[in-house]
């Protein structure tokens, strides 16, 4: 009985170090959120003479995820390029809830990425953000635009 016990546990240690080996027990979601840090603010981000608000780390680092449950400035900039400039039927409220998401998920969609309905880099990037632009006249210019 003891031999089979310790034979038991040998396989078990060998399959286990096999899929730690391969990464299928490696927490690789867990760790590329831990690499990409999430969006407390809105940084100010200049497009020619305009400039518009784009999620950003606190140190004003674009790098950075949203999803639901965060909160504040980011969600906000992200809410409002998603009403602005694509047309979803949101609320500008920071929050990032099931409508910010499915919003999300649907400019994704669209933008031929994966739709997960979550922030990041890649969605960063295919996102039109609303810019601010002051005319000669002393006005302001609205538009959207790429990053």
């Amino acid at each position: 009985m003891l031999i089979g016990l310790r034979t038991h546990r040998a396989v078990t240690a060998g399959v286990v170090a096999a899929l730690l080996s391969t990464g299928f027990l490696a927490g690789t979601a867990g760790q590329a959120e831990a690499v990409v840090p999430v969006c407390v603010k809105a940084a100010s981000v200049s497009w020619g003479a305009g400039h518009g608000p784009v999620p950003s780390t606190s140190g004003g680092s674009l790098n950075c995820r949203l999803g639901p449950g965060n909160s504040g400035a980011g969600v906000k900039a992200l809410q409002a390029a998603l009403k602005l400039c694509h047309k979803k039927n949101i609320a500008v409220d920071g929050v990032y809830g099931d409508r910010t998401k499915s919003a999300l998920a649907a400019v994704q969609r669209n933008s031929g990425i994966d739709d997960d309905g979550l922030y990041g880099p890649q969605t960063r990037n295919v996102i039109l953000w609303d810019v601010t632009e002051k005319t000669p006249a002393g006005g302001t210019w609205k538009y959207c635009d790429r990053l």
